[in-house]
Order: C-alpha cells, then sequence, then structure tokens
C-alpha cells in the first residue's frame, strides 16, 4: 500500500498515543463494516477514516469541496473561469495548527490526485478522487445516483456465457437504473 507508506509520518504525528491508535482502528474496522469490499478501494476508505477521526472539520467539508477534490467543474465555477491549482487555505484551517494542516494537506493529496495532477483521477479502482465513486465514501454504501459495481460484473459475466438468458446487460442498460445508461456504459468500459 504505497499511499500509506506515503501519509506514515502524517499518521505517525497525528495518532501518537496507544488510545488514539486502538480509537482509529475500531473507527477503520467499523466504516469497512459499512461497505462492500468490491464497492470501494480499501485504502481511500482508511485513510477518510483517519480524516474523520483526527480532522473532523476538514472531513465534515468534504463533500462541499467534491468538485475540487475531483476536478470535476460545476457550470458556475466554469463561468467564472476557475484557477487550475486548488486554494484549499479555508478547508485546511479548519484542521488546526500548521502541522495539523499539513498532515492534513498531505492526506488530501493522496486521496484526491487532482489537487496535486489538476485532473480527475481516470482510475477504476474506484477511488474516492473518481467523481462517480465519491459519493458512496459518504454515504457508506452505492448511492443511488450510482450504479453498482457488482451489477456491472455480473452482466459482463452473463454477456459473455453462452446460452439463451443474457439479459442481465440488457436489463442494466434500460430497466435497473433509469436515466443513467451513459453511467453504466462507462463503468462497462472501465
Amino acid at each position: 500500500y504505497p499511499r500509506l507508506v506515503q501519509a506514515l509520518d502524517a499518521l505517525e504525528r497525528q495518532l501518537s498515543t496507544p488510545r488514539a491508535i486502538d480509537r482509529f482502528l475500531a473507527q477503520v474496522s467499523l466504516a469497512l463494516s459499512y461497505h462492500d469490499p468490491a464497492e470501494i478501494n480499501d485504502v481511500d476508505l482508511i485513510m477518510l477514516t483517519f480524516m474523520r477521526v483526527r480532522f473532523p472539520g476538514v472531513y465534515v467539508e468534504l463533500p462541499r469541496w467534491r468538485h475540487t477534490l475531483t476536478r470535476t467543474t460545476s457550470p458556475t465555477a466554469w463561468a467564472r473561469g476557475q484557477s487550475t491549482s486548488p486554494d484549499l487555505s479555508r478547508l485546511l484551517r479548519l484542521a488546526g495548527d500548521d502541522q495539523d494542516s499539513q498532515d492534513a494537506r498531505t492526506v488530501l493529496e493522496l486521496l484526491f490526485p487532482a489537487l496535486t495532477l489538476g485532473v480527475s483521477s481516470g482510475s477504476s479502482e474506484r477511488r474516492v478522487g473518481h467523481p462517480d465513486y465519491f459519493s458512496r465514501y459518504f454515504v457508506h454504501a452505492v448511492p443511488e445516483e450510482d450504479v453498482a459495481e457488482s451489477e456491472i460484473q455480473e452482466a459482463l459475466h452473463d454477456a459473455s456465457t453462452a446460452g439463451p438468458r443474457q439479459t442481465l446487460l440488457r436489463k442494466l442498460l434500460t430497466v435497473s437504473y433509469p436515466g443513467k445508461a451513459d453511467l453504466a456504459l462507462r463503468k462497462l468500459r472501465r
């Protein structure tokens, strides 16, 4: 888990007592129990749990910063010509002093590649930094506006098998998620 190794200094500074470590691990265990492992990236969930435990003020604001963190542009931001380098100072002030802010920034940059690369993560690893997967990390399930990875996999498997059934793919694109065929197609391509 290279990203956890990159966050190691921040983790060590912020989880400096046995009690803090135990509390964090208990929260990680709880967070993992909320999710189907095939629907999330476990390292992202661990690092988001760290943010929730150590920087709750920052964590609670993350959904409001979705467009900046995933590098999707809202129509109003597009019209304003939003800069390519996001100003996170307002968000990071909620973390505390300079060292805490730097630790929070380190973890955020590992979670959201758009903060350093300037573009959304094109990864298919179900990362929180990808606009199609962001919400599921905060609602602790596959949200209503999303398409479950398990259904994508099931439809692909059904379509690849010989025989008369092969109806799951058609159902996925026409019935299961009305109005979300383009999202389902993007996920099928990945």
